[in-house]
């Protein structure tokens, strides 16, 4: 499993950063955009059902509703895509206009669907949510790779959760002995997040010192920094535990051996972008 795990992350890393520094912006937005239909249709896939299962009562109506998923699997790929084109020309409010239209497009299709208003809701929710977390990462990785330094943002990004991951990994083994979250991770412990913790700090600041001060800000704001970012790095594993376990599956997808699915590597990155885009456009002086 361990050997699985490591050729993933050393063959996925190595073509991702051959991607961002020789790559076209053509082909990196094509790379984006298949990471995003994959992403949405993992969390579609996973969502839809479970929300079904849970907020629908009616056998007959809940047999109905399964036998749709697809279809709301088709459109909410549809309207991530449809998204990420709009995203592209960097038209934010056409995105928000696609944001709305789906919303509504997928209350009206719940409406029809669905008899009781809790299957209308739990539909709604479970379209709605996916699409937004199988797409904003996404986003802001393109978003990091249109800012002045494309490479290095992303680069950053990618290196403050792996080395975050790599410590935790590797401190709860050796030295874990107290369950950080056993209802949702039975395997993440207190030694593990403090290790993890502590190696995406060491990260930002080696960062910030080979790049030549890479953040304006002091390296007490930057401490923080990476103690915020790998702090939201571990809630975003654990989020992604408690979508498995409502949806009672073990992996979001089995595309990539050892991970799972896209959604199961980049869980933490999900929560992690955000935070390292402000980082790097309001706390940072150079790209």
């Amino acid at each position: 499993m361990l050997k699985h795990r490591v050729m993933t992350a050393i063959i996925g890393g190595g073509l991702l950063v051959l991607l961002f520094i020789y790559g076209a912006p053509s082909l990196i937005a094509f790379a984006l955009g298949a990471g995003l239909f994959l992403s949405v249709f993992e969390a579609t896939s996973m969502l839809i059902p479970a929300c079904i299962e849970t907020f629908t009562r009616e056998p007959e109506e809940k047999k109905y509703l399964l036998s749709k998923t697809k279809h709301f699997n088709y459109f909410n790929i549809c309207m991530g895509l449809s998204l990420f084109v709009t995203m592209l020309g960097s038209q934010n409010v056409n995105a928000s206009i696609v944001i709305f239209a789906g919303l509504v497009i997928s209350w009206v299709a719940a409406l029809f669907l669905a008899a009781s208003p809790a299957a209308i809701m739990g539909l709604v929710f479970a379209n709605t949510f996916s699409l937004l977390y199988g797409s904003v990462f996404w986003f802001i990785i393109w978003e990091l790779f249109s800012m002045p330094g494309s490479f290095y943002n992303v680069f950053f990004l990618l290196l403050i959760v792996f080395a975050s991951d790599t410590g935790a990994y590797f401190s709860g083994r050796f030295f874990g002995k107290r369950k950080l979250a056993p209802h949702l991770s039975p395997k993440k412990t207190v030694e593990g997040l403090i290790g993890g913790v502590l190696s995406g700090i060491v990260v930002v600041c080696l960062y910030n010192f080979l790049l030549d001060e890479l953040f304006s800000s002091s390296y007490l704001y930057i401490v923080l920094a990476g103690l915020i970012a790998s702090l939201i790095g571990v809630l975003g594993d654990l989020f992604e535990s408690t979508l498995k376990r409502f949806a009672n599956v073990k992996d979001s997808g089995g595309l990539l051996p050892g991970h799972g699915g896209i959604l199961d590597r980049i869980d933490a990155l999900i929560f992690a972008a955000p935070l390292v885009w402000y980082m790097l456009t309001i706390m940072g002086d150079k790209g």
